[in-house]
């Protein structure tokens, strides 16, 4: 890399001006040159190339989302579909897409200029390519430059001698995809463009960042400063607004000692300092505001200067949280297009990202405003260490926390011991949502009065926050876990105001029990800070969006919320409701009964098997004169008389004879009674019977055999019957299919009769029975088909016939084998097996239009129960904003309010919220009419798969 291009193999991606971008290659040709109006001037050419230009720091090269710019040129990857090359005028050159295909400028769409600098996010590099998102731009062979997609597509080629050679084609396209990216071990992107990290870019103190020779400074809750080492003071902001210019020697931040960053956050585009905020407005404005509203500063991308007092322009409607599209390099630090530093000891200035420098400060305390440019190279020449991690990691401070006087600022909320006797919870708008009192009572708001705003945040040597096992001590209140399920907030005079238990019940005081006084001060045990939060052991305590402040439980459950408006939503009452919902019988409809009749089939499965197994054994003559048989059939009949009446008992003799099984139990009787018929004709028949009665006993053992058929009635054997009916449904296909081999065989035993059967040879073999006309010949031809292809002296006949007919009955009896074992077997079996599938998949829905109906039914039944949904989301949170009772809601009439399109809108529903809608006697019914589960108390945890605690449309669906 070097001033303005990144060097790949023997090509060069250069900004040659403002105005001209190319690819060029090292032998000194241009390929092709991208004009900033969006037009493309092909080669080959022999200028606008950069390799005039020296390799060493990067220069003019930024990064961000899946785009890296050089000069005023952006490369960039749009989306999964189209790279781009645009200007920051606005023009967009060319677009290269997925395709193959390039698509020329000008024009004004497919740019990337509306992403923000930032760590190069979806860039990875490797041996003399670079890929951005699914594009990869790299050197293919020293004489080959390519432009490919993940795809497999190459959709553009440079070539040395400067020539363009266009997609769409997949031939060049291995000769980079392949390469794989580069180790951990070596220098990623930003690196090798910006150099190692430096930990020296600032220093930090009691409300003031140092940039080089200057610092700017929160002095009291009043003055904000810009100051050299010298002891010179260049300006001062006040909190009514007004600017004071230098050169002056008060008001400077020269007398503190470097430490750590106290006083000092950050939030989108803004760095805190104090009460007061420097930071990025938009693209256009950058501010230094008051936290009492007043905007004393305003600098213009176009180098003007607008002073306050003036109440637009101020960072301070923003939450403090995550730095976002903040950084920081050599002695400055950049919001979003503006940079503030040292530019050589002697100088501070201001600059925009288009080149204005808005603002000097002199060392001596002059100031020189803007708009120029001459000196915003200085500054704005030194590279971003994006890679080098966030501004509030390198500066050791947690996201959007803040303490002093007695308190602790999580985003746009303060937790404060105003004084001895009170504690409370306020937020930045100015509102006091709770204030818990010494003698144990709760006084909830909104209110305006006990809010700790008026507080700034610095450094405190005496009134500082303590902390010790899992507790934080403000002044005289802790707030702490007391155990695993208790969290509390105490006064050290022994009354505990209130208690938050892990099921998300609330428990006020004035109590004296689960106190956190017993417990000495020391290291902060179990007490943990994130983005806007503080943990103590499995409760957390933060500003959710800005505008509420919940108190909530490792295990998911939420205590209390408090907003920005002063109002407290006491979710308690609604937690012990739906504890109680969680054990109540009637929110699971009743499961279905197990009637009497299903006990029995097990039993009934087994004395079937055991039938079937016992007729299997008297057919061996070796057991046949066993002379207990009788008794054993016996036995059997007794147990399936007694199934019979049971069932007859049971179900009644209407339902037994005419019900919906009526098929089966005439079958069963049938059966019964046969079984009857054969143990009294055993009883009552002489030693030696006739020829009659011996019959007679074999007609009734072989209707024993039916009895094995009465498994097919078993539920159990619900896929058994399933077979069958597939088995069944394949007949006719099967019917078929021997028709088809039949003439097949015909006509293979026609020819062999006429030709083999009629040959002397034949009678001299003895095998002129095999073939002696057609049905013998079918046989025959059937047997060798199937593998029985032997005479009866166990000779083979195909071989002993291929010995005497030679080649021509072997080719003929190859082909005719082919025909019927490969062919005309493997399409009986195919056909039939697909008939067979088919048959069984039609069991569910007999006819199309069986199933479109049930199909339609569901989807209604589904949509008014989404309607349900949406009305109680309304619902509840109307009774929300009102505080009312919300153990049950009311929405069988709140649902008709809802049309087909409102209930598109994707809501959260919550547990709690869940848990009462299936209250309603209308969303049971639904319910039973879509077949849900029977255990509705559980069925949010089956639908909240990802485990968020809500659920979306899309879950609910």
């Amino acid at each position: 890399m070097g001033d303005r291009f990144i060097q790949l193999g023997r090509w060069r991606l250069a900004a040659i001006d403002d105005n001209h971008f190319s690819i060029s290659h090292k032998d000194g040709k241009t390929a092709q040159i991208f004009h900033k109006d969006g037009t493309l001037h092909p080669g080959p050419r022999n200028d606008f190339n950069a390799w005039g230009r020296s390799i060493g720091a990067a220069k003019g090269i930024s990064f961000g989302f899946q785009f890296i710019q050089i000069g005023k040129f952006r490369v960039g990857a749009v989306d999964e579909t189209h790279l781009s090359i645009a200007h920051i005028g606005g023009k967009t050159a060319q677009i290269f897409r997925n395709d193959g295909t390039l698509h020329s400028g000008p024009r004004t769409d497919f740019s990337t200029w509306d992403r923000p600098e930032s760590m190069p996010a979806g860039i990875t590099a490797g041996d003399r390519f670079v890929q951005l998102g699914k594009f990869r731009l790299g050197d293919a062979d020293g004489g080959h430059f390519l432009v490919t997609h993940d795809s497999g597509q190459t959709i553009q080629i440079y070539r040395r001698d400067g020539t363009l050679h266009p997609g769409p084609r997949t031939d060049w396209t291995a000769a980079i995809s392949t390469r794989g990216p580069s180790a951990w071990t070596c220098k990623d992107l930003p690196e090798m463009a910006y150099g190692a990290c430096d930990s020296g870019w600032a220093a930090f103190g009691d409300r003031f960042i140092q940039l080089g020779d200057w610092r700017l400074a929160a002095i009291d809750q009043t003055h904000f400063s810009i100051s050299h080492k010298d002891g010179v003071t260049s300006q001062i902001w006040r909190a009514d607004g007004t600017v004071h210019g230098g050169p002056r020697s008060d008001f400077s931040a020269w007398g503190r000692p470097l430490g750590f960053p106290s006083g000092i956050t950050f939030g989108p585009q803004f760095i805190q300092i104090g009460k007061w905020r420097m930071g990025q407005i938009d693209g256009a404005h950058f501010s230094i505001a008051h936290q009492d509203g007043q905007t004393a500063q305003i600098f213009r991308q176009d180098g003007t200067l607008h002073s306050g007092p003036r109440t637009d322009y101020n960072a301070w409607s923003r939450s403090s949280g995550p730095a976002g599209s903040t950084t920081f390099g050599d002695r400055f630090i950049q919001f979003g297009r503006f940079r503030i530093g040292d530019a050589d000891g002697t100088h501070f200035i201001v600059t925009h990202h288009g080149g204005q420098t808005i603002q000097i400060y002199h060392k001596h305390g002059t100031l020189h405003p803007g708009p120029r440019t001459d000196w915003t190279p200085a500054l704005n020449d030194r590279y971003p260490q994006w890679h080098c991690g966030t501004v509030q990691s390198v500066l050791g401070t947690c996201t959007g926390i803040a303490t002093g006087h007695n308190f602790l600022q999580l985003g746009e909320w303060r937790l404060a011991a105003i004084d001895g006797n009170h504690f409370t919870v306020s937020h930045q708008a100015g509102q006091t949502a709770q204030i818990y009192r010494n003698d144990g009572t709760l006084h909830p708001g909104p209110r305006t009065s006990w809010g700790a705003w008026h507080l700034e945040t610095k450094e405190e040597a005496h009134h500082r926050l303590a902390f010790g096992d899992r507790f934080v001590q403000f002044g005289n209140f802790r707030m702490g876990e007391v155990d695993e399920a208790h969290f509390s907030i105490s006064h050290s005079g022994g009354k505990t105001v209130q208690i938050f238990h892990k099921h998300g019940t609330l428990h006020p005081g004035p109590r004296t029990d689960f106190g956190l006084w017993g417990r000495q001060e020391g290291d902060a045990l179990g007490v943990s800070f994130g983005d806007r939060f503080v943990q103590i052991g499995n409760f957390r305590v933060g500003d959710v969006d800005g505008t509420h402040f919940s108190v909530t439980h490792v295990g998911g459950k939420t205590m209390q919320i408090f907003r920005s408006d002063g109002t407290v939503i006491d979710l308690g009452p609604l937690k012990k409701a739906v504890c109680r919902m969680e054990n109540r019988n009637d929110l699971a409809v009743p499961s279905e009964p197990i009637h009497i009749l299903l006990y029995l089939e097990p039993l009934i499965a087994l004395i079937i098997i055991a039938n079937g197994i016992s007729i299997g054994i008297q057919t061996d003559p070796m057991y046949e004169g066993w002379p207990y048989w009788m008794y054993v059939e016996l036995g059997f009949v007794v147990l399936l008389s007694i199934e019979n009446l049971t069932r007859t008992a049971v179900l009644g003799c209407r339902d037994f004879w005419c019900g919906a099984e009526k098929g089966w139990n005439w079958f069963d009787s049938f059966v019964t009674a046969i079984g009857i018929a054969d143990v009294s004709w055993q009883l009552l028949a002489t030693d030696s019977p006739d020829i009659a009665g011996t019959l007679l006993l074999r007609c009734f053992r072989l209707v024993r055999l039916a009895r094995v058929v009465r498994v097919f009635r078993l539920k159990i054997m619900s896929d058994l019957r399933l077979m069958v009916r597939g088995l069944v449904a394949g007949i006719w296909t099967l019917a078929l299919a021997f028709c088809l081999l039949f003439a097949v065989l015909y006509l293979i035993a026609g020819l062999a009769s006429f030709t083999i059967g009629r040959d002397s040879r034949m009678a001299d073999l003895g095998m002129e029975d095999l073939f002696y006309n057609i049905p013998w010949s079918m046989f025959t031809a059937f047997r060798c088909f199937i593998g029985d292809c032997n005479t009866m002296t166990g000779e083979p006949i195909m071989l002993v016939l291929a010995e005497q007919f030679g080649v021509v009955f072997v080719f003929g009896y190859v082909c005719s084998y082919m025909l019927v074992a490969m062919g005309i077997f493997n399409v009986i079996l195919a056909v039939y097996v697909d008939i067979t599938m088919r048959a069984a998949k039609e069991n569910d829905a007999v006819t199309a239009e069986q199933y479109n109906r049930e199909s339609i039914r569901i989807a209604r039944a589904t949509r008014e129960l989404l309607k349900k949904f949406a009305a109680a989301y309304h619902v509840f949170h109307v009774i929300e904003d009102h505080a009312a009772d919300i153990s049950r809601l009311e929405i069988s009439h709140g649902a008709t309010l809802f049309t087909d399109d409102e209930i598109h809108d994707d809501v959260a529903i919550t547990k709690e919220l869940f848990f009462l809608v299936i209250q309603d006697p209308a969303v049971q019914a639904l319910m039973d009419e879509l077949d849900l589960p029977p255990n509705r108390a559980q069925l949010f945890e089956v639908i909240d798969s990802d485990g968020s605690g809500t659920s979306g449309k899309r879950k609910r669906v």
